[in-house]
């Protein structure tokens, strides 16, 4: 009998005679639960054999089963369904039978399933495990595995994929693992060498541990090589971890440990390790070529990001990259990470104190130099700090009168700063050690964060300032600042030598030392407009703003004041003439002292900025827009009362903008007011005065630079462009190596920028600097793309660092051939391999390393 067809309806039976549309009935028997079943066209019920046949988008629910396809029948008799594709009048199979049971999907040309064994047959078969696709002709499927004939395993999620693993037999324990007999790889149906009698793939699901396999190559300073293989550690939900390491056949070695955590809503964060034992005869490394010995380098490298994630009112963050002066010279492929000479590190707790105006921060820091081996710390350092406050401010009003406007402010900062470079010249130790810079190393680290290469101290700031409406149009912003010093030792000066030749010199006692000084200052500033308005076209009108200040600053001479405690005066002999020198028993401490001398100094500073306003087309929303023609012009110096010759200070001019939104103009003029008078000159050097005369002509000191910079990317600038979704993951990623990320979206960028700077004083020599970079990327088809990365140097005539990155997208591959043609770093490398995590080890790796000896002696 023929039922009517059900478009998106449920069909439930409850036995073979009933026709009803009641839902949700169960059979008896075998089957366990409700049946649920649907289709588009018709279901016919044939009574007689207890068959169910659905034509047109059939659809099953069976418990957490689900089976679709063009044509499914029923036989309740046996338990048993059948589901096939139908093709239509092009010879196109459309329904194809699609299983889905949990996370497993399956994609066959024909579906038999028995609903008493759980056990089914499948013919064409297409499934994804992971990131893992598997077309197999004939499957066995039971609760636990599918066993496959004729298996194709690949990532590439085309119906006919670019490459893939061919194998006879092939069993797959879904969400687990899939194993396989005797394999080979074929790419593009051709079969390669690569294979293996057996074969394991882990399916990458959350929470999996596993095996990193390594990179394998040669080379010819250090030997054969396996790199970057190791262990991956999925702890929990929270704790991930890599272990990797490197060795090679001459004796180097490395090892490096990657962690990430986080806890949902509190922080995140990640903890890199790396050690490097370098074994070498590369003359680079300070062996002379030809040299049988061997030059060993141990290199290290710390690096931790941490962030809190949490809404709370403390917060603890780190942003730590330390390593050994060497670690990127010997272990670094990237180009910013090579070219780094400064590294910096930082750990910062910070807490506001909730309903007060009081916060505090601790924190770590260090600064190292890779040139110069030279490597700063600061630890801890304190800061205790009072948000301002206004006593006076009623509750009710406008706050307008002066008197409310005073606001009082506090703040404490303390720290420990110390440095592997001593701060008063010591000479060497009778066994030629450095005494200036000392070596980085356990066994100095108290001598670092002791006198003379370390310093503490506390300085207590606090301040009482108001805003008085002056002649109208102007602000004055007067305040009284005092700070107090606190140290646990200070000098004390002695002189040695014979009375006709003296010599100063210092002890360092050790005991409570504190010291007080205090400053006015006053500022006057008014902002000045000037506009010209524009009845006809798209430009409305111009404005042009003008910021002018003054700041007065007035400081007594502590050295005399409350009869000078913080100074120490020391008779000195000299030539038969005795004079008294006041010294400062603060001098080179943390935070300085009391001034010695008055200041009284009087600063000023002009601000100019001019915008237009411009009439957009086609935006109902925003009619009209702001077009900045000069971002900033200003000019900033000082006059010195109290000095007894040249009080006026250099002029410094600085101007920025952007023309056309797209080149950047950056330029910095330092004018002396004072010119030189040249009084000898020869092969010795220029003898020259500077003269206490202020004019505009003459010879005088030159200091001026200039920065041209645009970038010149076409599809940026559409306001229809839109860059490439991502998830927040990927982000990381992307940002953490952004040289592994490519943009095919935009078909080619250029970044240009040239510097070009100029210091001359007086009358000797000057210096002239003069560089052009450029960086960028082209698309040269769908799939290829070429980056660059070099410069010139006009002043010396050079090419600076240059490397060039070819790409090729496969697909399911990729391709990249990077290439560094000259300079210390030259080398190449070429890679080809599987963009899916499973298959990473499916790699053709040929690297020639830019310390290896080959590059010297022409191409292997």
């Amino acid at each position: 009998m023929l039922a009517p067809a059900e478009s998106t309806e449920a069909a439930a039976v409850k036995d073979t005679t009933d026709t009803s549309d009641s839902l949700n009935v169960k059979h008896k028997g075998d089957i366990e639960t409700t049946i649920k079943y649907s289709a588009r066209d018709s279901i016919r019920l044939d009574v007689v054999t207890q068959t169910a046949y659905l034509y047109g988008d059939a659809k099953i629910n069976y418990g957490d089963i689900t089976l679709e396809a063009e044509q499914i029948e029923i036989n309740w008799a046996t338990s048993t369904l059948t589901a096939v594709g139908v093709p239509d009048s092009t010879g196109k199979v459309k329904g194809v039978p699609l299983f889905k049971e949990k996370d497993d999907k399956y994609s066959a040309d024909i579906i038999k399933y028995n609903f008493k064994t759980r056990k089914g047959i499948i013919s064409g078969i297409i499934t994804q495990q992971g990131e893992g696709f598997i077309h197999g002709e004939k499957v066995k499927r039971t609760d636990e595995a599918l066993f496959i004939n004729s298996a194709n395993y690949t990532t590439c999620n085309l119906a006919h994929p670019h490459f893939h693993i061919r194998a006879n037999k092939l069993k797959v324990i879904p969400q687990d693992k899939i194993v396989t007999g005797p394999f080979n790889l074929y790419v593009a149906d051709v079969p390669t060498p690569l294979g293996f009698i057996l074969g394991i793939f882990p399916v990458p699901k959350k929470n999996k541990s596993g095996l990193i396999f390594p990179m394998y190559g040669e080379s010819r300073d250090r030997g054969f090589f396996l790199r970057n293989g190791g262990y991956y550690f999925a702890i929990n939900d929270y704790v991930a971890s890599r272990l990797i390491g490197e060795i090679y056949t001459l004796g180097s070695y490395g090892l490096q440990s990657q962690t990430d955590y986080i806890s949902r809503y509190k922080f995140r964060g990640n903890l890199d390790l790396a050690f490097n034992h370098r074994k070498s005869t590369n003359p680079n490394f300070g062996v002379a070529e030809g040299a049988k010995e061997f030059y060993f380098v141990d290199d290290y490298k710390i690096v931790w990001n941490h962030q809190t994630i949490s809404k709370k009112n403390s917060r603890l963050s780190s942003g730590v990259n330390f390593a050994s002066t060497t670690f990127n010279r010997n272990n670094a492929y990237n180009p910013a990470a090579y070219l780094t000479n400064t590294m910096t590190s930082s750990i910062s707790y910070s807490k506001f104190f909730g309903g007060t105006p009081f916060n505090l921060s601790l924190a770590a820091r260090s600064t190292q130099n890779n040139n110069t081996g030279v490597y700063d710390f600061t630890f801890p350092d304190f800061a205790f700090n009072m948000n301002r406050i206004y006593p006076f401010k009623k509750k009710i009003g406008d706050g307008n009168s002066w008197y409310e406007k005073i606001n009082v402010s506090y703040g404490s900062i303390g720290s420990i700063q110390a440095s592997n470079l001593s701060g008063v010249r010591r000479g060497r130790t009778p066994e030629g050690e450095n005494l200036d810079t000392l070596k980085l190393n356990f066994n100095n680290l108290g001598r670092i964060f002791s006198p003379p290469y370390a310093r503490s101290g506390l300085r207590h700031s606090a301040s009482v300032a108001t805003t008085i409406k002056a002649l109208k149009y102007f602000n004055l912003n007067p305040s009284l600042n005092f700070n107090e010093y606190m140290y646990f030792n200070r000098l004390n000066y002695r002189t040695i030598g014979p009375d006709t030749n003296q010599v100063v010199t210092y002890d360092t006692l050790r005991r409570f030392s504190n010291a007080y000084d205090f400053n006015f200052s006053a500022d006057l500033t008014t902002r000045i407009f000037g506009s010209v308005y524009f009845k006809k076209g798209s430009l409305m009108g111009v404005r042009h703003t003008l910021i002018p200040t003054l700041n007065y600053t007035y400081r007594p001479d502590f050295s005399k004041l409350f009869g000078g405690p913080s100074y120490q005066i020391v008779p000195v002999t000299a030539r038969g003439e005795t004079t008294n020198q006041s010294l400062s028993r603060y001098n080179g401490f943390l935070y300085g002292g009391p001034g010695r001398g008055e200041s009284n100094m009087l600063s000023f500073s002009l601000n100019n900025t001019i915008e237009a306003k411009v009439k957009t087309k086609n935006d109902s929303v925003n009619p009209t827009k702001k077009v900045p023609i000069l971002e900033n012009l200003s000019m900033n110096g000082s006059y010195d009362f109290t000095a007894d010759s040249f009080q006026l200070s250099k002029i410094a001019i600085s101007a920025r903008t952007k023309l056309f939104n797209r080149l950047d103009i950056n330029f910095n003029y330092v004018f002396d007011p004072y010119f030189y008078t040249l009084d000898s000159q020869s092969t010795r050097g220029v003898f020259q005065r500077r003269n206490d005369i202020i004019t505009f002509g003459g010879t005088k000191d030159q200091q001026y630079s200039l920065m041209l910079s645009t970038n010149l990317n076409p599809a940026a600038k559409k306001k229809n462009y839109k860059a490439p979704n991502a998830s927040q993951a990927e982000l990381n990623v992307i940002n953490a190596n952004p040289e592994m990320y490519v943009d095919f979206n935009i078909p080619w960028s250029m970044y240009v920028s040239y510097n070009l700077s100029y210091t001359k004083i007086g009358y000797n020599l000057g210096n002239r600097i003069q560089t052009l970079s450029f960086n960028g990327d082209l698309r040269i088809s769908e799939k290829w793309k070429i980056g660059f990365n070099s410069g010139y140097d006009i002043t010396n005539q050079a090419v600076t660092y240059t490397q060039i990155n070819v790409y090729r997208d496969l697909h399911c591959w990729e391709m990249r051939f990077n290439w560094i043609p000259f300079g210390y770093r030259q080398s190449y490398s070429f890679d080809i391999n599987v963009k899916a995590s499973v298959l990473q080890d499916l790699k053709l790796n040929r690297k020639r390393d830019w310390y290896d000896n080959s590059l010297r002696t022409g191409p292997r």
